[in-house]
């Protein structure tokens, strides 16, 4: 199927847009895309928590899970939440714990989308080891970042969908490695991406009703099934996994969260990017979901340290 003039916006947070594809509705008018400025914090919350309370109750939009699962950390000790504060904006993304001092998320949760330009390190915050991100968990660990590194040919100028859409964090300190709470999450190998009709799953924070919002801080999961990559990849098809579930969708929260195949130990096929628009509405069950593909040279290279990775071939067939 191809996909003219696919609508698209970015799935992020406060600072950012819904990343939407909207496949199917050539003709239809791009909303605007700015993310919802964070709400004021209770006065009777904590003062610690307040930044954190303003990004969980009053996200601006980045990826979640509707129609989901509930689950601990146990079932995905990769997961982390990336946070941060910057210019008067709130940002809450997922991740994945790629090694001791590397967070794999969306490149589009690093910048600023009022300006187009990176957000500093020093405003980040990264929490793994927990599945409730207002709780304080024993096996809570919270690192400052030290550097971002997002994917050199990604342009958060471009027309959607935008490949590359995939940033490395270093943390200032490495996490301690603990069975059952945080633990690095395997990578694909390098290929072409499952083919279609593979079982995978997505975890993150975030959202679970788009209509009225409902962001309480919780980790869930959802079971998805992959599909034709230019469903949701458009002419950088190869850059994408596309995955959707009749049951649920992704929604606002959680950009950033790894796509996986099962098994035991999990491995890490994508990085969540897009979801689609249906009838004008966002997060609607069925709502297909893009997620860069880990398996590509031009990912695969970068994420293992590269900055000149080779690229990956643009304009796929119908």
């Amino acid at each position: 199927m191809k996909i003219e003039g696919a609508q698209m916006s970015r799935l992020c947070g406060v600072a950012c847009a819904l990343l939407v594809l909207v496949a199917m509705l050539a003709t239809a008018t791009v909303a605007g895309a700015r993310g919802r400025r964070a709400a004021e914090a209770s006065a009777k919350a904590p003062a610690g928590d307040r930044a954190l309370r303003h990004r969980v109750h009053r996200p601006p939009a980045r990826t979640a899970i509707v129609n989901g699962t509930q689950i601990s950390i146990a079932q995905a000790p990769w997961q982390v939440a990336v946070l941060a504060e910057f210019a008067g904006e709130s940002l809450l993304c997922g991740g994945s714990i790629i090694g001791p001092k590397e967070v794999v998320t969306a490149a589009h949760c690093v910048f600023d989308e009022t300006t187009d330009q990176p957000i500093p390190a020093a405003d980040f915050e990264v929490r793994a080891g927990t599945a409730d991100l207002l709780a304080s968990e024993p096996t809570l660990q919270e690192r400052s970042v030290s550097s971002v590194r997002p994917h050199p040919y990604y342009n958060p100028t471009e027309p959607l969908p935008r490949a590359d859409d995939l940033a490395v964090l270093t943390l200032s300190a490495p996490l301690t490695e603990t069975a059952g709470s945080v633990q690095k999450l395997a990578l694909s190998a390098l290929g072409v991406g499952p083919p279609e009709g593979t079982a995978v799953g997505l975890t993150g924070f975030g959202e679970e009703s788009s209509s009225p919002p409902d962001l309480n801080g919780k980790l869930n999961a959802i079971s998805m099934t992959t599909a034709f990559p230019r469903r949701c990849g458009g002419e950088s098809d190869a850059l994408y996994v596309c995955a959707s579930t009749p049951s649920g969708s992704l929604c606002s929260g959680d950009s950033g969260s790894a796509l996986t195949t099962p098994g035991s130990p999990a491995t890490a096929i994508g990085v969540t990017d897009t979801v689609q628009i249906i009838q004008a509405v966002a997060c609607r069950p069925g709502a297909g979901g893009g997620f860069a593909n880990l398996a590509a040279p031009e990912i695969a290279d970068f994420v293992g340290g590269s900055e000149s990775p080779p690229r990956a071939p643009r304009g796929g067939g119908d």
